[in-house]
């Protein structure tokens, strides 16, 4: 495990201006705990201010793969893919694979053990519309906690 620092957050975000043309956060306001991306901007909830520096390195690490997406696929395939429940959850897959590699390495893998029914009845619930099976959601969880913990160092 290892304690981020604000200056490591900084620099994870000068990463993104430099990979991402027109890069910058957005303030939601009256918004949910939750970071949404759309283009080359990551929205964050308005008390992200007070997110410690370990919070705001996860919820980043998960929206630099939808970051990358966009760039990969474009505005309309972007757009496409998200709103298809199927191709939607393959979408968060990647995202929260990258999550809970940086659950592990900042708060460790007990930390995403722990996490594990939050994840299950994210995915599987209204945040994301209900779009994929529990048992999916559940087998795909544990599969890829048991991957990211064995795959540690």
């Amino acid at each position: 495990m290892r304690t981020i620092t604000s200056t490591e957050v900084q620099q994870l975000l000068n990463s993104f201006r430099e990979r991402y043309a027109y890069f910058h956060l957005q303030i939601k306001a009256n918004s949910s705990d939750r970071c949404t991306t759309w283009g080359s901007t990551i929205y964050v909830p308005e008390a992200w201010g007070t997110y410690s520096p370990d919070k705001q390195w996860i919820r980043l690490m998960h929206e630099s793969i939808h970051l990358a997406q966009f760039q990969q696929y474009g505005p309309l395939r972007f757009a496409w893919e998200y709103i298809r429940p199927r191709t939607r959850f393959v979408l968060e897959q990647d995202a929260y694979r990258q999550e809970f590699i940086a659950v592990c390495q900042t708060q460790g893998p007990d930390a995403l053990r722990y996490k594990r029914d939050y994840y299950v009845n994210l995915l599987s619930g209204s945040a994301y519309y209900y779009c994929t099976p529990r048992p999916t959601v559940q087998a795909w969880v544990d599969q890829t906690i048991a991957t990211v913990i064995g795959d540690l160092p």
